[in-house]
């Protein structure tokens, strides 16, 4: 079967099969013939996403987390919309995956100091101490850029 070379990321070339790139035919946006592009996953699925704000906001997330964020609720609306036609779809930017990751590691490090609030049963104890000191250190090299404000 005839191959066709493909660059990847890393330089190295990958051998397609020809019938891939055949069967790829009419639907190929670069043309019959040409490889198509490697497939590039999405950053997060509307459904993750909206499992993510339910969990970081409850029930009635989608504004709370659009400001979180540093967009408007309507993004947040559109992105959860899933459109049967593929040119009308818009995956989720991979920068607010980036503001949302930012977002979830600050909530876990705010609850772990609220651990050690007056009146909470671990209150002032090593094993507290040594638990926050572990997400700290775990966290803290975490990739996560802080989201602009939205006014």
């Amino acid at each position: 079967m005839a191959q066709t070379s493909l660059a990847t990321k890393t330089g190295k070339a990958e051998a397609l099969p020809a019938a891939v790139l055949k069967s790829a035919g009419d639907q190929n946006p670069r043309g019959p013939g040409r490889p198509p592009r490697p497939h590039v996953p999405r950053v997060l699925t509307p459904e993750v996403f909206e499992e993510i704000g339910k969990a970081l906001n409850g029930r009635h997330w989608q504004a709370d987390v659009a400001s979180l964020i540093g967009c408007s609720k309507s993004q947040v609306t559109r992105y959860l919309k899933k459109s049967e036609d593929p040119r009308n779809h818009r995956d989720l930017s991979p920068v607010v995956a980036t503001h949302l990751q930012y977002v979830i590691l600050h909530r876990i490090k705010l609850l772990a100091e609220m651990l050690g609030r007056p009146g909470m049963p671990y209150e002032g104890t090593p094993e507290l101490a040594e638990a926050q000191s572990a997400i700290e250190r775990v966290l803290d090299p975490m990739p996560g850029r802080e989201p602009p404000r939205n006014g």
